[in-house]
């Protein structure tokens, strides 16, 4: 009774069961917080001058793990 109620359901909403021996497709995704730059002194809270070095170890990162994409929050 399970296994056809189960069946069912998916043939009503178009899927399949996928089996043991299928792949599935995994999608990869990075993300990045505000990025703010700004050519001024470091004021010990706000160190913006840094901002360009981090995005690029950001960057990096995101390319060794070979995400499929990358959003940025702001």
């Amino acid at each position: 009774m399970n296994k056809i109620l189960l069946l069912s359901s998916f043939m009503l909403i178009g899927l399949r069961p996928i089996s043991a021996q299928e792949s599935r497709s995994v999608v990869k995704f990075g993300m990045v917080t505000d990025v703010h730059y700004a050519d001024i002194p470091d004021n010990g809270q706000k160190i913006y001058s840094k901002s360009l070095e981090k995005l690029q170890e950001c960057v990096d990162t995101m390319n060794r793990n070979k995400v499929d994409f990358l959003v940025e929050l702001g």
